[in-house]
């Protein structure tokens, strides 16, 4: 079980890995249209596309956030699971100690 949890959540995180590196494929390519189009003197069209940029470069931003508070609830869970099964197995000894004194 355990196995395949980590591999699970190493699954998880190469394909977050292949969504960054794809939006800055994306964010690359948007930002090489928008240097032709002000070259060229389309000034609303790149006005536009960096408007567009400006999107992608906030939602690449809040993936990589979203990687991080991923992890670093990975790692508290992993901490903290351990303690749990200690607790819920002293639980049934509590209540049958309680129960036995009433």
């Amino acid at each position: 079980m355990e196995e395949h949890t980590r591999q699970m959540e190493q699954r998880l995180k190469e394909e977050q890995r292949a969504r960054l590196e794809e939006q800055e494929r994306v964010l690359e390519h948007h930002r090489k249209e928008y240097e032709a189009l002000l070259q060229e003197g389309f000034r609303r069209e790149a006005a536009a596309m960096q408007e567009r940029i400006t999107e992608l470069e906030l939602e690449k931003k809040k993936m990589e956030v979203g990687t991080w508070i991923g992890s670093a609830l990975n790692l508290l869970s992993s901490i903290f699971a351990p303690l749990l099964y200690v607790v819920a197995g002293m639980v049934p000894t509590i209540v049958t100690k309680v129960c036995r004194k009433m």
